[in-house]
C-alpha cells in the first residue's frame, strides 16, 4: 500500500463533499440497517455510535463453501504484495504476533430487522505499517432489548480487550470498501479504502489465545498521516490504515460541521504545529466517557494537547484517529477533568 497522492479531480471532490458513497467492491448497507447514533449532544443511547461510523459495510454474504487461503496482515493491507487477495476472497489471517487493538465496538444496529454490527481491530503487537485491520460481523439481536445484552452473542468475544492474544481469524471474507466522499470516481477511491475481514460464514471465527499481549502504537506526526490542502494525504496515511497510532503533542482545532441531512455536530482535529493546513480529525464514540473526552477537546480549542492514541481510519472522505477510551488522550482524567458521565458502552457485555 505505497503512498499515492490524490489527483486534482479527486482532491476537488474531497473539498466539495465529505459524505460517504459506495466506491469499490462494496454495496450500500440494507435500507433498514442504520447506525445507532449519539450526536454531539450525547442523547441517551447505550452504544453512543456516531452517525458516520458505518461506512458502506460489506455485503453480508458468506455462506460456507470453497477453500480459504492463509494470509498475513501485510498481504491484506499492502496492495503491491503479490499475495494481496481479490475482493471477497475467503482468507485465514494467521501470524504469530496478532493482538486485539480495540475492544469489541458496536458500529451499527437496526431495530427493524434486529441486527447488531460489531467490529474489532486486529493487528500486530509491535504496530507500524500494515499493522492492523478491521474485523466485522452482523449478529441477530433476537428478543434482546438492545445489542448490549449478554444474550447477543457473535463470533467476536464480548470481553475482548486491547492486548488479547489472537492466534488467527479464520474463514473470513476479505474486502476493501470506500470510505470516501460522495460522487467519487470508483477508480479513484484508493485513498479512502478501508480493508476489512467480514465474519459471514458459519465457520468464521476470531480465535483468542488469552490476555497478556501488548498493542503498541506507531508514533507518527500529524504531517505524516493527516490531510493537507486539497485533501492531500501524508506519506504514511495509507500504510497505517487500520493500525494503532499515537500522535504527539499537537494543537487542537474545534469546528462545527454539517452532516448529511442537515444536522450539525462538533468536530475535533489535531493540527500540525508546523503547518496549520494539515490536520487529523479525532473520532470520539463507542466508549463510556465520550462526553468527557469531547468536553476536554472543546476546552482546548486553539491550544496544545498531549499525545492522542487511536486507530487510523478513513471516514466520509476524512482521515481520522478513532480513540478507544479516555485513556487514549494524555492528560485527560474523567474523574477531575471535563466531567465523568457514563454515557456509552464499548464492551457490549
Amino acid at each position: 500500500m505505497n503512498n499515492r497522492l490524490l489527483s486534482a479531480s479527486c482532491a476537488l471532490l474531497t473539498v466539495l463533499s465529505l459524505s460517504s458513497a459506495a466506491c469499490r467492491e462494496m454495496t450500500m448497507p440494507p435500507a433498514d440497517v442504520q447506525p445507532t447514533d449519539a450526536t454531539a449532544n450525547d442523547r441517551p443511547d447505550p452504544s453512543d455510535v456516531q452517525g458516520n461510523d458505518v461506512q458502506n459495510p460489506p455485503t453480508d454474504g458468506g455462506m460456507d463453501g470453497g477453500g480459504s487461503t492463509n494470509v498475513t496482515l501485510r498481504q491484506l493491507q499492502d496492495i503491491t504484495d503479490p499475495a494481496h487477495p481479490m475482493a471477497n476472497a475467503r482468507v485465514n489471517l494467521v501470524q504469530s504476533d496478532l493482538v486485539a487493538l480495540t475492544p469489541r465496538l458496536l458500529v451499527g444496529s437496526s431495530r427493524m430487522v434486529d441486527q447488531c454490527r460489531w467490529v474489532v481491530w486486529v493487528g500486530t503487537g509491535a504496530g507500524g505499517d500494515f499493522g492492523g485491520i478491521q474485523v466485522q460481523e452482523l449478529v441477530p439481536r433476537g428478543a434482546a432489548a438492545d445489542c448490549f445484552e449478554p444474550s447477543v452473542v457473535g463470533k467476536i468475544p464480548a470481553d475482548i480487550m486491547p492486548g488479547a492474544r489472537i492466534t488467527s481469524v479464520t474463514n473470513a471474507n476479505f474486502n476493501e470498501f470506500c470510505a470516501g466522499p460522495t460522487g467519487i470516481n470508483r477508480a479513484m477511491c484508493r485513498n479512502y479504502e478501508q480493508s476489512q475481514l467480514f465474519l459471514g460464514a458459519a465457520t468464521a471465527a476470531v480465535n483468542v489465545m488469552g490476555s497478556g499481549g501488548t498493542a503498541t502504537p506507531a508514533d507518527v506526526s500529524v504531517a505524516a498521516v493527516g490531510q493537507g490542502a486539497m485533501g492531500v494525504l501524508g506519506m504514511r496515511t495509507l500504510p497505517l490504515e487500520g493500525a494503532l497510532i499515537r500522535i504527539p503533542m499537537s494543537n487542537v482545532r474545534v469546528t462545527m460541521s454539517v452532516a448529511d441531512g442537515g444536522a450539525s455536530f462538533t468536530t475535533y482535529a489535531l493540527v500540525d504545529p508546523t503547518d496549520s493546513t494539515r490536520s487529523l480529525e479525532v473520532q470520539i464514540s463507542n466508549f463510556t466517557q465520550t462526553t468527557c473526552a469531547r468536553n476536554f477537546f472543546s476546552s482546548r480549542n486553539g491550544m496544545s494537547t498531549g499525545a492522542v492514541t487511536g486507530i487510523l481510519v478513513p471516514d466520509f472522505g476524512v482521515w481520522k484517529v478513532r480513540i478507544r477510551d479516555a485513556a487514549d488522550v494524555q492528560g485527560l482524567d474523567c474523574n477531575t477533568d471535563g466531567g465523568a458521565p457514563m454515557d456509552a458502552s464499548s464492551s457490549g457485555g
